[in-house]
């Protein structure tokens, strides 16, 4: 039976719930403040309730979510739930920032069992109001129901405020389309890279009189970027499935490449691991100019990498840092277009030229189930999100045709 001790106007129930596996007596406990005014009534209000909280109780009823918060919650159980998830140890990380930046700063004091949709639902407002995209959004709302989930599998909470439906996310309008290089800007880049950039010094006087000659410079690069590159816009391969290529992975009599792992930084730390999905793996066949390439680099090698990468850092034999590709791409178009102002590539981001490859294969007729399975993508939707844009303008290009053909007819 519920034991209740008056403290003031407030009524401390307790009830018995069994015992830990020392044998210590367990008890669970609430405060209550009746709303009644006499002594009676307050009486009969108190036992009501205390009544009803021995049953939860002995129900099974109350949870561990009403004594915790959000962050203790994540920071005590969700961490080691997501280490135990096969294959989860870089989501995990990731989410972790995400919950540090956009989770934990508005609910991360509140106790877990009190977190509403309404709650989640201001993260998004707020998310929005700061100009987030839509995917920020979708990331710190799979980050925050992955804490959830694992609070109702726990039993702290009884269901998810993260649940489809229950958040409504605002239209995100795309201010900047798909960027990604013609073929002629691509064949000005990859020539760039294999032959070099002429570079055009002025003449000038120092300031002690004596003059330094005009003069023109070749600039070369390492040959394993003229590879990285190459299959960047032939494969349309990942940054992070590049860079953790290992020679085993080519196939120069077939000229097919295998996708078996992808790397990625998570803070401080390279993680490498294999792609989330079975798609994610995947092999394609190449042009022989990449594979002409890769012997090339592979005969120059003067140090191999006793873990077999293909790409790695100056001294031969550690992978390639995942953000030194992007570090490089930028710096290359600077100089490129410091060399040829009247005819300059445009700027586009490293992961471009990923949308470069698929662009150029569907603008030539390639299906959009044989463009999915190059780049490694689970579903067809998922290509058609990204490039329906270009299947329409080419849908628009075919009726155009169509209607040619029947008008010569």
């Amino acid at each position: 039976m519920a034991h209740i001790d008056w403290r003031g106007d407030v009524a401390r129930i307790r009830v018995y719930k069994g015992k830990d596996a020392a044998g210590k007596a367990m008890y669970e406990s609430k405060s209550y403040r009746p709303k009644a005014t006499t002594p009676a009534e307050r009486e009969k209000e108190v036992s009501r309730f205390a009544a009803e909280f021995e049953e939860l109780v002995k129900n099974g009823g109350i949870l561990e979510g009403e004594k915790m918060t959000v962050r203790e919650f994540g920071d005590r159980y969700w961490t080691d739930w997501m280490d135990f998830q096969r294959g989860m140890e870089m989501t995990r990380k990731s989410y972790e920032d995400i919950l540090r930046l956009h989770v934990y700063p508005s609910i991360g004091h509140l106790k877990i069992a009190s977190v509403t949709s309404l709650h989640m639902q201001e993260i998004i407002n707020s998310m929005h109001r700061d100009g987030l995209s839509r995917s920020a959004m979708h990331n710190a709302m799979a980050a925050a129901s992955s804490l959830f989930s694992c609070a109702v599998k726990k039993r702290v909470i009884s269901s998810n405020p993260c649940e489809s439906g229950r958040i409504d996310y605002p239209k995100v309008v795309k201010e900047d389309k798909l960027h990604y290089y013609t073929v002629e800007q691509a064949n000005r880049f990859l020539d760039a890279l294999e032959h070099g950039i002429m570079l055009h010094t002025d003449g000038m006087i120092r300031k002690n009189g004596r003059p330094i000659p005009e003069k023109d410079e070749l600039k070369t690069f390492d040959q394993q970027f003229l590879v990285y590159f190459s299959l960047a816009i032939f494969g349309g391969f990942r940054r992070g499935e590049m860079v953790a290529l290992r020679w085993p992975d080519v196939n120069f009599k077939d000229q097919t490449i295998s996708i078996q792992r992808a790397a990625r930084r998570i803070r401080k730390e390279i993680i490498i691991k294999e792609p989330k999905t079975e798609s994610g793996k995947r092999t394609i066949v190449l042009p022989k100019i990449c594979f002409d390439r890769l012997r090339n680099l592979q005969k120059s090698r003067r140090v191999m990498s006793p873990d077999g990468w293909i790409f790695v850092q100056r001294d031969g034999i550690t992978m390639m840092d995942p953000d030194t590709p992007g570090k490089f791409f930028r710096n290359f178009l600077q100089t490129y277009n410091m060399a040829y102002p009247d005819n300059p590539l445009p700027v586009i981001r490293l992961h471009d030229l990923r949308h470069t490859a698929v662009t150029l294969l569907l603008s030539n007729g390639v299906d959009i189930y044989t463009a999915m399975e190059r780049v490694g993508h689970s579903k067809p939707t998922t290509t058609m999100e990204v490039y329906g844009h270009v299947m329409k303008e080419y849908d628009r290009k075919a009726s155009d045709l169509l209607e040619k053909l029947f008008k010569e007819g």
